[in-house]
């Protein structure tokens, strides 16, 4: 049986709902803000052209829901100044 952190963390989210964002720890603020659960990053993902998210928009910039990957491209998002 797989521990339910590390499931959360290998379901990426399909339909961008709230439940499918909150198994990779991230919540929607707003229409267009994401913030990390776990450490309170906030980023704005760049759309695509036609208004499509870009490939792993729901990765926080600290690294915290990647897999310990390292921090994404820039271009990927804006990191939000609190």
């Amino acid at each position: 049986m797989e521990d339910a952190g590390e499931a959360r963390t290998c379901e990426k989210p399909r339909n961008h709902t709230v439940s499918e964002l909150k198994r990779v720890n991230v919540e929607w603020v707003g229409m267009r803000h994401l913030r990390c659960t776990d450490c309170g990053a906030m980023w704005s993902p760049n759309l695509r052209s036609g208004g499509r998210l870009p490939q792993r928009y729901w990765w926080c910039p600290n690294g915290c829901n990647n897999e310990g990957r390292a921090r994404i491209r820039e271009s990927f998002k804006t990191p939000i100044e609190s």
